[in-house]
């Protein structure tokens, strides 16, 4: 089918009249309204961007994910212009349906008119791809995984015994052996489609655990978003913290539930994580331009086998945005089909639309490209003999000053200028040069240090927790008086220990292990150490077989992207080595975004040393073993969030209906004069549901005796605590005598305790 200029035109004023009326109608018949509109202002905006840019010669995948990225970023432009003009002349609520509709509508037919203006001859040629009964078979068996993870954490939000799940990461295992298998006879198309599934269904059976939010940074997150959510307005005097200075959790959710119409929770729990999968999509892309689509494939599966991506990057939305902004702008720098400009305009509005996001991921980002710059720009003016028996050279560059140069300045901008959300940054980089000296001293970095290649000692819980305890109770000295804490001689009658962390009961398949002498924990957990110091093994193999073309494999691979996968490396060693940074910012967040370059060289490392089959099968276990899979079918290791109703990310992260019923109490009945004690969890899913912030420990020799203490689920239904230290989560024995004869109890509903 062709359509050209008129009947395009006429298409997209059709199906924005049917978004008006939605809107304006809420036409919330089968769930109407939230669907279409939803996928209207995600994709045909972008779809137009796609066509005033000419970037004709994209394919089916390319189109799809330049567009929603390009849709995305409309919406952001969009509701911060209509935000603050609107604001500007004291309207209230700048950001509520009918304003915003307003303004979609004004910008979008501003959008419509230069597309056609812009194109004098539009012809888009629409051809159905036509599959076999193979192909057909590969089509429609991922496309059911996402129903499948939907109905898994359902089941378990429901006390119900999962199997969706594990059945769905049991097929999405053997789908990597069914492509290899396969791979000759199946249609291109096959590959991101199945990457795209896996992913998102990867992403859901996290992101849909309980009906609350769950998950850690997320729920601040939903506290922003709710400061502009509750007034349709954003303003960061609101609350001046870099999470309200990100537009990607304040305003964009916002317009989406403007749209929409769709449940708070849900805008966070779904449209983020299917906007997010895309990122897979767009890095198979990159790596297919070099490498056959199989190997392709296999890098991808290897960047979202990591536990980062299945378990943490569901509670960091602001950060899944930043990060598809992130592969989007590699994706248009490493275009070869479109002209330069173009790419470079890409790579301007997607980095800009990064830098609006999460700061983190902007400033290692701006790193990576500044060095990248600078390393090609030495290379071409400086001649070395050794370079020319690399895939370095003398070349054109791709990437360009000014594109950086607008990347840094915005930045600058944004943050200093604008939000006035540097503090945070500021004093990370000043702790880190007082500290320069103290390089191997284990006490200022994460434990996620640990998993290092270039680490040699392990972590030590026990003396972290005291740490923390001696630090507690010493800051609770220096800011309060002797009287306004309890005496040390009450307090001492209540020892703190460490708790080592849970394991699921054994399966059957485990107790036959332990039968025959092999523990299941064991096989697991060293299984799992010695993964992560092989991956990174393989990733500097394999960047130095890249380097010296000693692959077959490899074609026609950017000098720029060579040197952005050392420039990964060299992130990932400053922040092993330096102090202070791998506490604030996650190692393993980190080598997530590392990942986005390096998992390419991760799979052409293992491929050079033991070739296709076997890499396709390492692939195969390393996936099933960091999903969860092998864990779950032998029991006896650490249960994951997204697979039991038990463990340490359950007991910290699920939001329990009683917890919020507690909460909501607590909202309505405390005296606002009295500080209220929490640990972090509930520190954080306060805020989210009540607006409300409390102190974080609930170390006896550190809470004030005029105060309330709040206890969550497992403080009391298993009398611990966790706590987040240094980056580590740890837990010990929560002293519940203390309470129960030190303070007044004013609320308990069998799940959650109040005390006064």
């Amino acid at each position: 089918m062709i359509i050209n200029k008129k009947k395009l035109m006429f298409i997209v004023l059709v199906l924005l009249a049917i978004f008006d009326l939605s809107v304006i109608l809420d036409l919330k018949i089968y769930y109407f309204r939230a669907i279409f509109t939803f996928l209207f202002a995600t994709f045909v905006p972008g779809f137009l961007l796609v066509l005033c840019l000419k970037l004709r010669k994209s394919d089916f995948w390319e189109m799809l994910v330049y567009s929603v990225g390009l849709g995305v970023s409309f919406l952001i432009l969009i509701g911060v212009l209509v935000n603050f003009v609107l604001a500007s002349f004291k309207i209230q609520g700048p950001l509520s349906p009918i304003y915003l509709t307003a303004g979609f509508n004004l910008f979008f037919l501003v959008l419509l008119t230069l597309t056609i203006l812009r194109n004098k001859r539009l012809f888009l040629r629409i051809k159905l791809p036509k599959f076999d009964a193979l192909n057909l078979l590969f089509f429609i068996i991922p496309a059911i995984l996402p129903i499948l993870a939907i109905l898994g954490a359902i089941s378990l939000n429901n006390n119900i015994e999962n199997s969706f799940t594990i059945t769905m990461l049991g097929i999405s295992g053997f789908w990597i052996l069914a492509l290899f298998i396969f791979n000759k006879k199946l249609k291109r198309f096959i590959f991101p489609g199945s990457i795209l599934f896996i992913s998102l269904s990867l992403l859901l059976m996290t992101s849909l655990r309980g009906w609350y939010t769950t998950g850690h940074d997320n729920q601040l997150e939903y506290f922003v978003y709710q400061l502009t959510s509750s007034d349709f307005e954003w303003d960061i005097a609101d609350y001046r913290d870099p999470y309200n200075a990100s537009l990607s959790i304040t305003v964009l959710p916002t317009v989406y539930y403007s749209f929409s119409d769709i449940n708070n929770v849900f805008v966070f729990k779904i449209i983020f994580q299917i906007i997010f999968s895309l990122m897979c999509v767009a890095i198979y892309l990159i790596f297919e331009r070099y490498v056959p689509r199989l190997i392709a494939f296999l890098s991808v599966i290897s960047f979202l086998s990591f536990p980062t991506y299945i378990n943490d990057m569901p509670m960091l939305n602001r950060q899944e945005l930043a990060m598809l902004f992130f592969a989007l702008m590699l994706l248009a720098l490493f275009n070869k089909k479109q002209k330069s400009k173009s790419n470079q305009l890409l790579f301007i509005i997607f980095g800009l639309s990064m830098v609006v996001s999460h700061y983190s991921t902007t400033y290692i980002a701006i790193s990576l490209f500044l060095f990248v710059y600078l390393i090609f720009l030495l290379v071409r003016i400086v001649h070395v003999r050794f370079l020319s028996r690399t895939i370095l050279g003398r070349a054109k560059p791709r990437l360009r000053f000014y594109s950086i140069a607008v990347l840094v300045i915005f930045t600058l901008f944004w943050n200093v200028q604008l939000t006035n959300t540097t503090a945070g940054l500021t004093r990370v980089i000043s702790e880190t040069y007082k500290n320069i000296g103290k390089t191997f001293t284990q006490d200022l970095k994460s434990g996620g240090i640990y998993y290092s290649l270039f680490s040699f000692s392990s972590l030590n819980k026990d003396e972290l927790l005291q740490e923390y305890v001696d630090t507690s109770i010493n800051e609770a000295r220096q800011k309060y008086g002797g009287d306004e804490l309890y005496d040390e001689n009450i307090t001492n009658l209540y020892e703190i220990k460490r708790i080592e962390d849970f394991r699921s009961p054994l399966s059957i398949y485990g107790k036959y292990l332990e039968a025959v002498g092999i523990s299941p924990f064991k096989l697991n957990y060293y299984f799992r150490q010695i993964t992560a110091r092989l991956l990174q093994l393989f990733m500097i193999i394999g960047s130095f077989v890249i380097l010296f073309r000693k692959t077959k494999y490899i074609n026609n691979l950017d000098r720029e992207y060579v040197i952005l996968i050392f420039g990964s490396f060299i992130t990932l060693l400053i922040f092993i080595l330096l102090p202070v940074l791998s506490i604030e910012y996650g190692a393993q967040r980190l080598f997530q975004q590392a990942l986005t370059v390096c998992s390419l060289s991760l799979v052409i490392g293992v491929i050079s040393i033991f070739g296709r089959y076997a890499t396709t099968l390492i692939v195969f276990l390393l996936f099933l073993s960091l999903s969860g899979f092998l864990p779950y079918m032998t029991g006896g290791y650490f249960p994951q969030l997204n697979l039991y109703n038990s463990g340490s990310d359950y007991d910290s992260y699920y939001t329990h209906e009683l917890e919020v019923t507690s909460m909501d109490w607590l909202s309505n009945n405390y005296n606002n004069t009295y500080d209220i004690y929490t640990n972090s969890s509930v520190h954080a899913k306060l805020a989210a549901t009540e607006g409300l912030f409390s102190l974080k420990g609930l170390l006896p020799s550190t809470i004030v005796r005029n105060s309330y203490i709040y206890l969550d689920y497992a403080n009391v239904t298993k009398n611990i605590d966790y706590i987040s230290y240094k980056g580590d989560l740890l837990i010990y024995n929560l002293p519940l005598d203390f309470f129960n004869q030190n303070k007044n109890l004013i609320y308990s509903n069998g799940e959650t305790k109040i005390y006064r």
